[in-house]
């Protein structure tokens, strides 16, 4: 097959365009820090990269999960200590009204009375928006502060929310059951020992008083084991954002490993940048006088 000069020159061309190409990729890695600036520089890469990426955002919603979940327990074990001393209070009062005289009685009714205030307003604390003692009806107090029974919207379901990969925490305490009940009162629930106790203080009654203050002695120890649940969620929750936190620091790095360039990579790709520049000045050189035609060519 006879070698044009067409041929030739279509040949240097495609290696000069072949060397220029390769050093604008390498100035433009050593002038973004990137290996990769677009998708085609490595497919394989770009997708792992995005995958990875993918995951960080996974990790954190888990995070921000995590965050609003340890709000809410943070406020219903503050809420649930509160109640405690409101026990202990009640507790004082049943105490000192069994050894009362008659004429004293009534301050110590109008005393309950304020703890059973106290009391409602701890079942309807809020955070935000959402009464958290609620159970799913998270819009509306969880009692009726004007008879100290559940609300209708009040259920004692649990609200379980997801922390990561197949991990999930429930994030409340119900009011229904501890603190309060569907009418009528009784004293399996605070407010209904607590209002059993006030019954008991007006009308007298020793061993009614005496009976209230036995079902405030249980109802401490619940309210303990709610608050020693609420630890164990918590701590749960600390070991998955430590475990969240350590995965988002790999991928992240794992991400800038393969996007960005070292300083040693870097300098490599300085010195084949100059490599490159010279092989580009040799090519053309051997291209434009490979490639001088004359007069004497074309009588040959």
């Amino acid at each position: 097959m006879r070698i044009t000069t067409q041929m030739m020159y279509s040949q240097f061309n495609a290696d000069l365009q072949t060397t220029m190409d390769s050093i604008y990729r390498t100035d433009e890695q050593i002038a973004t820090g990137k290996k990769l600036n677009r998708p085609s520089d490595d497919p394989a890469a770009v997708s792992s990269i995005t995958t990875e990426k993918a995951q960080l955002g996974t990790f954190a919603g888990y995070q921000d999960a995590i965050g609003s979940a340890t709000l809410l327990l943070k406020a219903t074990n503050s809420s649930l200590q509160n109640l405690h001393t409101l026990i202990t209070n009640a507790r004082q009062i049943g105490t000192n009204a069994t050894s009362a005289s008659p004429q004293d009685l009534a301050t110590y009714v109008s005393m309950i009375d304020n703890v059973i205030q106290s009391a409602m307003g701890v079942a309807n604390t809020k955070v935000g928006d959402k009464y958290i003692f609620s159970g799913y009806g998270t819009d509306q107090p969880a009692v009726d502060t004007a008879t100290g029974t559940l609300t209708a919207t009040s259920t004692a379901n649990l609200i379980s929310m997801q922390i990561n990969t197949g991990v999930s925490v429930n994030v409340n305490v119900t009011a229904a059951g501890l603190i309060s009940s569907a009418a009528p009162l009784d004293n399996t629930t605070v407010i209904g020992a607590m209002t059993s106790l006030r019954t008991a203080i007006q009308a007298n009654d020793q061993a009614g008083i005496h009976t209230a203050l036995t079902a405030l002695d249980t109802l401490s120890a619940s309210v303990l084991t709610s608050q020693a649940e609420i630890g164990v969620r918590m701590n749960r929750m600390d070991l998955e954002k430590q475990y969240l936190t350590a995965r988002d620091s790999d991928v992240t790095n794992s991400v800038s490993d393969k996007l960005m360039l070292s300083d040693v990579e870097i300098a490599k790709l300085i010195t084949d940048a100059q490599q490159k520049q010279t092989s580009l000045q040799s090519l053309r050189s051997i291209t434009s006088g490979f490639l001088q035609t004359s007069l004497f060519d074309f009588l040959k």
